[in-house]
């Protein structure tokens, strides 16, 4: 039995994270994208780069507030999943940084929040440990380090979409590296030794 299937519009933003994870997972990767093309029209997601920016960079106040939105708690989490889904998947490293850029420097709070952020950090850590390399490890490290410095070794007191225990996830998957490198995570998890 052949798990692909043809592509289908999502009737929602659950039909259409469904339809993510499952062209994901079973290698139809443009009809993802496809699919992610249409929740982002679901949830009339506005990119930051078409807000009205000041010169110094700061969002511009006009009154309207246009860029930003009222989302449901639906709409956010099937977002944050399939966001996560889509850097966990794409076909290469380098598409699975090109997701990661784009919500990081594209996608507004709260479709954006640190929890995601985490588990992107994480996603990345492991495409590059699974391809493997100097330079991947060596990347993967870099992020490490990163993620220690904003405190994803730690417990998050805020709820995650993903999981209750984020911080536990990015420990596991940053050890094998932190091995390769003669490093370990400090007792207090701050900082590497």
């Amino acid at each position: 039995m052949n798990p692909t299937r043809p592509y289908s519009s999502p009737r929602n933003v659950m039909d259409a994270h469904s339809n993510i994870v499952h062209y994901c997972k079973n290698g139809q990767f443009s009809d993802a994208e496809r699919t992610f093309q249409k929740m982002c029209e679901m949830i009339k997601l506005q990119p930051l780069s078409l807000s009205s920016t000041t010169t110094d960079g700061q969002q511009e106040d006009k009154g309207d507030n246009k860029w930003k939105r009222n989302y449901s708690h639906i709409q956010i989490n099937n977002f944050q999943k399939s966001m996560a889904t889509l850097v966990r998947y794409a076909p290469t490293i380098q598409d699975s940084l090109d997701y990661a850029c784009f919500c990081l420097y594209e996608v507004p709070e709260p479709l954006r929040n640190e929890s995601l952020e985490q588990i992107m950090t994480v996603n990345l850590i492991y495409l590059y440990k699974r391809q493997g390399g100097r330079d991947n490890m060596a990347k993967a490290l870099e992020l490490i380090k990163t993620g220690v410095a904003l405190g994803y070794a730690l417990p998050s007191e805020t709820p995650s979409t993903f999981t209750n225990n984020s911080d536990a996830v990015f420990v596991d998957v940053s050890n094998s590296i932190l091995r390769h490198f003669g490093l370990v995570l400090a007792q207090d998890k701050k900082s590497l030794l």
